[in-house]
């Protein structure tokens, strides 16, 4: 841990006073968690055994889940990169975006045990905020199914899934009209409702009190495995082994469901009308796997 610096304006930047409060204070901790490259380990367990012992100590589950969120909240704020060290494939790191308007270290601890990330990781993470921006956008009325229960425990609802059909890919148009543009965007961060029933049956597996923004991203997950014809038996083992793991991103969840693949018994349909009736059966399947006992 290392002494950090606050400046004055942080308290009245925009994208800081979106967040809770929990997750502006997460995040000032973070500096001083970092090097002095911006860089630090991402366990989950690392962080909060450093920023919040007590808490841990006295609540370990309640710690874990909010520091969790608020993990989360500035990732998708675009506030922080979580990507995996280019030279230990097991490995997460956290970096602090805009680290030098942060802070000014001016003598810098000599040699950093992490390397930074790739302009390409950077990209990545850009994208990943702005469909998280574009999805925050999205109204949260109640739709039928999925959303009515919720997350158990926070009194939470899902917003509903934008497409009616699971895996449904707009067209590009050459010329586009606003309403179009803004369709497009949100089709990007859209999920089928069958990806947001299975989100919902995770949650009530997991215990409940899975945060909304989370669910529907782990609904996003399982929506493109579930397009690409994975085996649900497949993509449950994996989503089980994310759960078990410390790791708390649902974008690492498609690097387990690859680790848990089962020899292939039967070929994959062809025709685009039998892949469609075979992906809804898929998510029967991967949704009864949730729904036979707790975690």
């Amino acid at each position: 841990m290392r002494i950090r610096s606050i400046k004055p304006e942080f308290w009245r930047d925009e994208t800081i006073v979106s967040l809770p409060i929990s997750a502006r204070l997460t995040f000032i901790g973070l500096w001083s968690y970092v090097d002095d490259n911006g860089v630090g380990d991402a366990r989950l367990s690392s962080i909060v055994a450093d920023l919040y012992a007590h808490d841990l100590s006295c609540n370990l589950q309640e710690t874990l889940r909010s520091v969790s969120g608020d993990l989360q909240q500035l990732q998708n704020a675009g506030l922080i990169v979580m990507y995996t060290d280019p030279n230990q494939a097991r490995r997460e790191l956290v970096f602090i975006r805009n680290w030098d308007k942060h802070q000014v270290v001016n003598r810098p601890s000599k040699g950093h045990s992490y390397p930074l990330p790739t302009a390409e990781m950077l990209d990545q993470a850009d994208t990943h905020a702005n469909c998280m921006s574009v999805s925050r956008d999205t109204p949260e009325t109640l739709s039928a199914g999925a959303g009515e229960q919720g997350s158990r425990g926070t009194g939470e609802s899902l917003p509903p899934a934008l497409r009616t059909e699971p895996h449904q890919r707009a067209s590009a148009n050459t010329r586009e009209t606003r309403a179009e543009v803004r369709m497009r965007e949100l089709n990007a961060t859209a999920r089928s409702a069958e990806a947001d029933r299975f989100a919902t049956s995770f949650n009530q597996w997991a215990g409940g009190g899975i945060p909304s923004q989370t669910l529907i991203e782990i609904a996003q997950e399982v929506d493109t495995l579930l397009g690409d014809r994975i085996d649900p038996v497949q993509i449950a083992d994996g989503i089980k082994a994310w759960h078990a793991s410390d790791r708390i991103y649902p974008s690492q969840i498609p690097s387990f469901v690859a680790k848990a693949a089962r020899p292939a018994d039967t070929p994959k349909p062809t025709k685009a009308t039998l892949r469609a009736v075979s992906t809804l059966d898929d998510a029967e399947a991967l949704i009864a796997q949730f729904q036979e006992g707790t975690a």
